[in-house]
């Protein structure tokens, strides 16, 4: 990604989601997207302008992603949300690294993870997934996942007796 945002910030977020994970933009031709310039949101359905010129509005739907400045390169990045992922996660057909339970026992908890060595995966962000269920976003560096779950998001306590059922 260059120094600077994007002029179409919507078209580059679909792209980076075929680019990185292999999730295709027909996937969403039944959504709107929203931007701030530094936030996108996705949405359902469609929106009649006339109504929302009346309105102030902060946001519309579910943040689907973020543009940032990337502190060791000044380069503008994008990253998914945690609930994005979550819900179209389930698309990706690459960077997506799979744990195991005892991983996702440590990740859910906002530990990174260590000596992870995910085949064809590259290095950045990547979707997090366990057995079938997408848990969320990670940083991929060198053998290592930083964790990206929002620590309001994060589990402290875990049963194992109900952590298994389905």
């Amino acid at each position: 990604m260059s120094k600077h945002k994007p002029n179409n910030p919507i078209e580059e977020f679909l792209n980076y989601l075929d680019e990185r994970f292999g999730i295709k933009k027909e996937i969403f031709f039944d959504y709107g997207f929203d931007t701030d310039g530094e936030r996108i949101s996705i949405f359902s359905g469609s929106i009649n302008n006339k109504n929302l010129d009346e309105m102030i509005i902060k946001s519309i739907g579910l943040r689907a992603g973020k543009y940032f400045k990337d502190i060791r390169n000044g380069r503008v990045k994008l990253k998914i949300s945690t609930n994005f992922a979550q819900i179209f996660g389930r698309y990706a057909t690459k960077n997506a690294v799979y744990i195991n339970d005892n991983e996702v026992k440590e990740y859910i908890r906002g530990s990174d993870l260590e000596n992870i060595r995910p085949l064809n995966v590259e290095e950045g962000e990547v979707i997090i997934k366990w057995n079938e269920n997408v848990i969320g976003v990670g940083n991929y560096s060198q053998g290592g996942i930083k964790n990206q779950i929002p620590k309001k998001k994060r589990l402290t306590k875990i049963s194992d007796e109900n952590f298994y059922d389905e």
